[in-house]
């Protein structure tokens, strides 16, 4: 239970962390062996941390999502009272899971025709469509952070209804 718990908290953080240092070490390597060992040539180097960063990004997004991170406006935060910041914020996630939903069938086209034409990366010959489950993942990442602060949210609603202290839900609280 504890493994889950941890998966569940950390889950798109190792990964990033992981892919983050990956994307580090290739730069480092690469302006090593450029200007210290010229005559060591690894151009994969750079197109393999260019598309390990548009991964990184895209598990980013639902690590976003579930830390509630992402760059947004939010003028109606301040005029509304908490319970209707609370409706307001389902809202939300119930419209950015629908969006997420809705693009899984097309990460899978994306990834099948990337399949379908074996595209390589030009100087590593990595297969293309590996890269692209990035996309995948992420259209299943995200509705499922969206879900849960869903369920949080409800929680906390729950909460205030029965008069409880207005102090905020976390996800240790449920599980």
């Amino acid at each position: 239970m504890k493994l889950l718990k941890l998966l569940d908290k950390h889950f798109e953080e190792f990964i990033v962390v992981i892919l983050f240092s990956w994307v580090i070490l290739l730069i480092f390597a690469q302006v090593v062996f450029r200007y210290f060992i010229p005559s060591v040539n690894i151009p994969w180097t750079e197109e393999l941390a260019r598309y390990s960063y548009i991964f990184m990004v895209f598990i980013g997004v639902s690590m976003c999502t579930r830390t509630d991170g992402h760059l947004k406006v939010d003028i109606l935060k301040g005029v509304l009272s908490p319970k209707w910041q609370r409706i307001h914020r389902i809202f939300l996630e119930i419209c950015v899971a629908a969006f997420f939903i809705f693009l899984i069938p097309s990460a899978f086209k994306i990834v099948h025709a990337q399949q379908l034409s074996a595209k390589l990366l030009p100087i590593s010959r990595i297969p293309m469509y590996l890269f692209s489950y990035s996309m995948v993942a992420m259209t299943f990442l995200v509705p499922l952070r969206s879900f849960q602060a869903i369920v949080l949210e409800f929680l906390e609603l729950r909460k205030m209804k029965k008069g409880g202290d207005n102090t905020e839900m976390k996800e240790e609280d449920i599980a």
